[in-house]
């Protein structure tokens, strides 16, 4: 019994929380090196207590699932030192002689597992967590190579730096990117570069006969930012030239580029500190100083869009136009673009022309082998000379240059995330619609593979978000959101509990809680909630039951939670009861600690 319960301790500790104590402090990171300056990836630790830390037994980790790297016996770190973690020893010490540093978490070598459980720090950014030797959380960081936290860090010879070692290392603001290329392991933190970060216009903005608004974010980490160059290249070109210099305001700057020639250009911001800089990331736009639009083109509209089959349906890449015009559109001399500036398709001349029949659809594919093979009877052309990626843009212009339709859409929420290798293609609801551009105005196809050249059949539901989240003592609220709806009678909620050791509780399949009336048949957003209770401390699992008027159904990702101990402890009752051989009493508690436990007939 008190094996059990000191398990189940550790489990609930292992929740994303604040340490109770951060006398052992995450300093710096190493997670994407300069590829000539390559130590490998690695973490440095510092000691803000006033004694000696045994760390003997102390795990590092990136994933629950995964034990993590384990520090050997014998590892102490002296009061106000460093020590770093590395995930190749070798390539560190080539670069970084003579620094302490314990390692391989990029192979457990303490593991007595043959296949040990290493692991490297994400590029993208992931959460790290530091145990000690009883379970309990030491410290935590959940790092990003965008947003607040600097991109100088993500390949460019920087790392990421706690510029204040009495900081809270949970928020971006803390942290700022080394001047030293390859950082300082082992050692106090340096000078951090000054952080800037354009937050608008945002990529593919298209400016016509109008000066280009930009705005953006600034912070100072070691140093006061004094002042920011606004920068901009022609695409066509290499060459960076000076437009100006930025208005700072309280951590936020503001640029106006008036007369912005015709173009497409990268903008960035330059930010010193009187000593040093460093560049924003950019941002892409394009500039027409006159109208291509006038007289209008038709309105041709981008209905469907293919950017990843799944092996057993690869057609390859492909998107479809839709003409809702009573007029075939001839598409000669027409222009394609994806995200990126310098592959753009122009449709040649061809005998007969390529066409968009009046009210009809025309497939443009990448690989016409692919796309025959799977769908032998649809109208198509090609080829494309890009890829579309699953975070990408499909931009159509007219021969005049005029932006007819455009989509940049993403493979994650609140986009649809089935196209994104599952067999169903990204379908516009209403192609007829003027706007292409929000999530809601996409849902999936009807039929693994889509109906490239025919009308689009979309899902009833299409289910943005779903969450779980606990609501008080003993009770959780679930939330969640569709894009569309059509013919929706509802969604009945559903839950089963989870057992201490993670399987399911024996008897508790899924049990319908209580029924949530849908929306019927709407293309707005909707969103609703249900508030489940009486929940014994533990793990459940809660799903979504969608039910059609014709009563078909569809089942959601399940998503689970767990309820925490409301007081000081919580005893379940028995069960089963009455029983034979065994019965089971849940007994939690807060805090680790030793319990007695005394069983009365």
């Amino acid at each position: 019994m008190k094996h059990w319960i000191q398990a189940s301790l550790v489990t609930c500790m292992l929740l994303w929380a604040l340490p109770t104590q951060a006398q052992i402090v995450i300093s710096e990171i190493n997670y994407n090196a300069d590829g000539d300056f390559d130590a490998g990836d690695w973490v440095e630790l510092y000691n803000a207590g006033s004694s000696v830390a045994d760390l003997s037994g102390w795990r590092f980790t990136d994933d629950f699932d995964n034990p993590g790297f384990t520090l050997p016996n014998g590892t102490t770190l002296d009061a106000g030192s460093y020590l770093v973690l590395v995930e190749n020893a070798s390539l560190f010490t080539a670069l970084h002689a003579g620094i302490d540093h314990v390692g391989d978490f990029g192979a457990d070598e303490t593991s007595s597992d043959p296949d040990p459980a290493g692991f490297g720090l994400s590029n993208s950014g992931e959460a790290l967590a530091l145990y000690d030797a009883g379970g309990a959380l030491a410290d935590s960081v959940k790092y990003k190579d965008s947003g607040k936290w600097p991109s100088e860090a993500d390949g460019d010879g920087s790392t990421l730096i706690l510029g204040n070692l009495s900081a809270h290392n949970l928020e971006a603001e803390s942290w700022g990117a080394s001047l030293a290329v390859g950082g300082s392991p082992g050692a106090a933190n340096g000078t951090a570069l000054p952080f800037v970060r354009i937050t608008s216009p945002e990529d593919g903005t298209e400016f016509t006969n109008q000066a280009v608004a930009l705005e953006g974010t600034y912070r100072n980490v070691t140093g006061a930012v004094t002042g920011i160059e606004i920068e901009a290249k022609n695409t066509s070109t290499d060459v960076w030239f000076f437009l100006g210099t930025a208005s700072l305001n309280a951590g936020q700057f503001t640029f106006s580029w008036s007369n912005a020639p015709t173009g497409e250009y990268e903008l960035r911001g330059v930010a010193t500190d009187g000593s040093n800089t460093s560049k924003s990331n950019k941002a892409l736009i394009r500039v027409f100083s006159d109208d291509p639009c006038l007289p209008a083109p038709p309105a041709l509209r981008i209905s469907e869009i293919n950017y990843k089959s799944p092996d057993e349906l690869d057609a390859g890449d492909w998107f479809e136009l839709f003409n809702p015009g009573s007029e075939d559109v001839d598409l000669t001399g027409w222009i394609i673009r994806d995200e990126a500036p310098d592959d753009p398709f122009e449709i040649p001349a061809l005998t007969p022309a390529i066409t968009v029949p009046a009210g009809g659809f025309l497939v443009l594919v990448r690989d016409s082998t692919k796309f025959q093979a799977i769908h032998p009877s649809a109208a198509f052309a090609g080829s494309l000379p890009f890829k579309l990626g699953g975070n990408d843009m499909v931009r159509v212009f007219s021969p005049s240059g005029c932006l007819v339709d455009d989509v940049d859409y993403d493979n994650d929420a609140p986009w649809p995330t089935a196209p994104d290798g599952q067999g169903p293609t990204l379908s516009r609801i209403n192609p007829a619609g003027t706007s292409a551009r929000t999530p809601d105005a996409w849902g999936i196809s009807g039929q693994n593979g889509g109906s490239p050249s025919q009308a689009n059949v979309t899902l009833p539901v299409e289910l943005t978000s779903f969450t779980v989240e606990p609501a008080g003592a003993e009770t959780v609220l679930l939330t969640w959101t569709t894009a569309t709806e059509t013919n929706n009678a509802g969604f009945f909620v559903e839950r089963r509990a989870f057992d201490v050791a993670g399987g399911q509780v024996a008897g508790s399949g899924w049990m319908e809680l209580g029924f949530v009336e849908g929306a019927g048949t709407t293309v707005e957003a909707q969103t609703y909630r249900f508030q489940a209770g009486e929940l014994a401390p533990g793990r459940y699992a809660f799903r979504l039951r969608q039910v059609d008027f014709d009563g078909t159904t569809a089942f959601s990702p399940s998503v689970e939670v767990r309820v925490a101990v409301p007081g000081v402890f919580a005893v379940s009752p028995a069960y089963p009861n009455p029983f034979s051989d065994v019965s089971t009493v849940v007994f939690a508690v807060r805090e680790t600690q030793p319990i007695t436990a005394r069983v009365f007939d």
